[in-house]
């Protein structure tokens, strides 16, 4: 069964400051980033991680780099490589024992391809990748109903054996 669903739409992987539409002063308001989520699950076996979409499509943020060898508290929450990397170490960190998988969605840009790959493989963890694949999209970035039953029906071949 689904313990959580912790996705929302429009946000990033990476934690950003955002001006606020409808405040006169336009003062700064906190949008929350993936990375400032990890801890909504309840009791997960598996979490699956499909984040980056919007980071990528929109573009407008630092890749940063990998500093593999920071503290989490010391990765930057606002450059994708080191937020996506602070995600996974608070998710392997809090979640211990709990088997994350990584998916690459069809639509990211090759830098953040690379980037979740990089990622995957110097945690030891494994991943989905769709880049490339013909999924089936309604917007031209995010999977249709078809599509994501076709992601789903390749995560499940991938990860069979995380899934019993």
């Amino acid at each position: 069964s689904l313990d959580a669903n912790s996705s929302f739409g429009g946000s990033k992987v990476i934690s950003q400051p955002r001006t606020s539409d409808t405040d006169e002063d336009k003062t700064k308001m906190w949008d929350a980033g993936m990375v400032d989520r990890v801890y909504d699950f309840i009791n997960p076996d598996i979490i699956f991680i499909h984040g980056g979409t919007n980071d990528s499509t929109i573009g407008t943020d630092p890749l940063g780099n990998f500093n593999w060898s920071s503290s989490i508290s010391g990765l930057d929450v606002f450059s994708f490589r080191s937020a996506y990397a602070a995600m996974v170490r608070k998710m392997m960190e809090y979640y211990d024992g709990v088997q994350l998988v990584l998916i690459i969605g069809p639509s990211l840009k090759k830098d953040y391809e690379e980037s979740i790959i990089s990622i995957a493989d110097h945690y030891n963890l494994p991943y989905v990748n769709f880049v490339g694949d013909q999924i089936d999209m309604c917007n031209g970035v995010h999977p249709s109903a078809v599509g994501h039953k076709q992601m789903a029906d390749k995560i499940f071949a991938t990860c069979k054996e995380y899934l019993k």
